[in-house]
């Protein structure tokens, strides 16, 4: 007969002043991550044309909210990306000229807390559709 497994211990946290004790902290790594302010200013400039203005939308995406045309899609490509441009899975059955037209795409705000700031200058805005999908649609 084999013999039990014994459980195992649970850890020991300290507890610091002026903090609930551990579990129900929020900043607790165990924490359950609930969702707060995911809310974007998403911005499209083309770089090689100065007569082109710039173009910019807001995104909220808890709720699904603000001035983009295709806000439900957006957030839906960004919420497993946790709200980064750079971590968006580009579309594998998406094919680009290599006609040079350079775009620029930045991205500032909150997502769950944290910070976001993305900045990227694409060949051209087939190649910026490709890499992040509806979020610079617009």
């Amino acid at each position: 007969m084999p013999w039990p497994i014994p459980p195992r211990p649970r850890p020991v946290y300290p507890v610091y002043p002026g903090y609930p004790s551990y579990p129900d902290y929020p900043g607790y790594p165990g924490y359950p991550v609930v969702d707060t302010v995911k809310d974007l200013l998403l911005t499209v400039e083309k770089t090689g044309d100065p007569r082109y203005t710039s173009r910019s939308v807001r995104l909220g995406c808890a709720p699904v909210s603000g001035t983009h045309p295709d806000a439900g899609g957006a957030c839906a490509v960004l919420t497993p990306a946790q709200g980064d441009p750079a971590r968006i899975v580009p579309l594998p059955w998406m094919v680009c000229t290599q006609v040079q037209d350079p775009v620029r795409a930045t991205a500032t705000g909150i997502w769950n807390g944290r910070y976001i700031q993305f900045e990227r200058t694409y060949s051209n805005p087939c190649t910026m559709r490709r890499a992040t999908g509806p979020v610079f649609s617009f």
